[in-house]
């Protein structure tokens, strides 16, 4: 298994590298222009504060995923194969079966990398290192045998928890009538996003929404008292609970923002589940193995907006639909690879970047990019991290050329592409309150090499 480098950054006074691998993760202090191994404290301390949901209040004790997945080896026909403990267990749970006794429990804790180099080594010629130990991983779902959870991230076992495979718009909207701990005041902006949704969206898949729905608590408080509510939210939902806290600022007949607020929290219903069964805690969730919840957030921002954008008519909500510069960037890349955001509320970020992959192939490393995403959404929320330019330019180049790739060719003038280069500034800077976190001048630069190696010049008109 490769980790590949992402970025260099400042934590608490000194310098460190992060490494991924699709959804894991690493870290390495640097000293001196060498590698070393961070202690347990230090990687502790990165790891949570990077976990934290930052513009928020409140302390969440988070289940900590520092530990990789085993697998058992056996010889089938002098062929050794590899089987993951996980899907023995998932699958005994979800059937029934009960045939626990196929595989080995395990447990989530510290432990350092095996590193290819030594220390001797100047880091800036390494470009990745490798885990050695035995190392298998899901897309699908991730189980803690010893505390009993799974965390499922698609909805490819729904029908074995449920028993049924589709629910309809009309469905939903019994559910809700059905459901005595809505308030009154709100059944109507409810229906309003099922049926919404539900006509935007061909194929919408409403199961998990559906199941939440049926219990969904509200609790409305005043601002003063809803600690985890900031920078001007008015609705928050509460995953662990299946419960909208509502403030009392809340004015959804007469204020579009909190209107989209709501539809937005509202849009958390369906990728996000708590369930017991067969004796196992079940949570269903769409963050990618402990990280993408920036980038999900951003996926649920266009989700939730695209179909509401006839009420959002005041410049001021549609320059920041919520967490603007990482929206932005992730709309370019859903634009650029064609990506359906129907998918988004089917499968976790995973899925997301395995279809950036698939679409633009050695060109783009998705993992890399979601990682720069979670980065620079933190950067930009909390001054207490500092990456450095040079991997933010890194991201900004990607996005850039992709941006090229399906919206320029060498047919088009000199002027066509500069008003393409114009409205790819313009993407990325809407809502942006700091543009300095906008790497406008990457965007030149992967412009103007465009124009240089296609021989692109401006032609000029004489005025007589």
């Amino acid at each position: 298994m490769i980790f590949k480098r992402v970025a260099k950054f400042k934590f608490n006074n000194k310098t460190y590298q992060m490494f991924s691998s699709k959804n894991k993760f690493a870290f390495l202090r640097v000293e001196n222009g060498l590698y070393h191994y961070p202690t347990l404290d230090e990687f502790q301390n990165i790891v949570f504060f990077l976990e934290q949901e930052h513009y928020a209040k409140y302390n969440d004790k988070r289940k900590e995923k520092y530990q990789f997945m085993p697998f058992l080896s056996f010889n089938v026909k002098n062929n050794i194969k590899k089987v993951m403990i996980t899907s023995l267990l998932v699958m005994s749970c979800l059937t029934g079966c009960g045939h626990e006794q196929s595989a080995k429990s395990y447990y989530y804790g510290y432990e350092p990398l095996d590193i290819s180099v030594t220390n001797d080594i100047d880091e800036s010629t390494i470009t990745d290192i490798s885990y050695a130990n035995g190392f298998y991983e899901t897309e699908d779902f991730e189980l803690l045998e010893s505390s009993k959870m799974i965390t499922l991230y698609n909805n490819k076992y729904f029908d074995k928890l449920f028993g049924y495979s589709n629910v309809l718009e009309n469905d939903v909207i019994k559910s809700i009538e059905s459901n005595k701990s809505i308030p009154d005041d709100y059944i109507y902006y409810i229906n309003e996003f099922v049926l919404t949704m539900a006509s935007y969206y061909d194929s919408l898949d409403f199961r998990v929404f559906d199941y939440n729905i049926k219990s969904l608590e509200f609790e409305v408080r005043s601002p003063d008292n809803v600690d985890f509510i900031a920078n001007g939210a008015v609705a928050f939902y509460d995953i662990n609970n299946n419960k909208m806290i509502i403030s009392t600022d809340i004015d959804l007949a007469h204020n579009p923002r909190s209107r989209l607020i709501f539809r937005h929290e509202l849009g958390h219903l369906f990728n996000h589940l708590k369930i017991e069964k067969d004796g196992y805690s079940i949570d269903y969730s769409f963050n990618d193995a402990g990280r993408g919840t920036y980038l999900k957030e951003a996926l649920d921002v266009i989700f939730t907006t695209d179909p509401f954008m006839y009420d959002y008519k005041d410049p001021e909500i549609t320059e920041n639909m919520g967490y603007p510069i990482i929206t932005n960037i992730v709309r370019v890349l859903v634009e650029c690879s064609d990506y359906d955001i129907q998918e988004s509320v089917s499968a976790n970020v995973y899925n997301f970047q395995n279809h950036l992959n698939s679409y633009f192939g050695e060109e783009l490393d998705a993992n890399i990019i979601e990682e720069l995403i979670e980065l620079q959404w933190i950067e930009y929320s909390d001054d207490l991290i500092k990456v450095n330019d040079e991997d933010y330019e890194d991201l900004y180049e990607y996005v850039t050329k992709l941006y090229i790739k399906k919206n320029v060719n060498p047919t088009m003038s000199y002027d066509e592409i500069k008003e393409k280069e114009t409205t790819l500034k313009d993407k990325l800077l809407l809502g942006v309150s700091h543009d300095e976190y906008v790497y406008i001048n990457i965007v030149e630069e992967v412009f103007n090499n465009y124009l240089k190696e296609n021989n692109i010049t401006k032609t000029f008109i004489r005025v007589m």
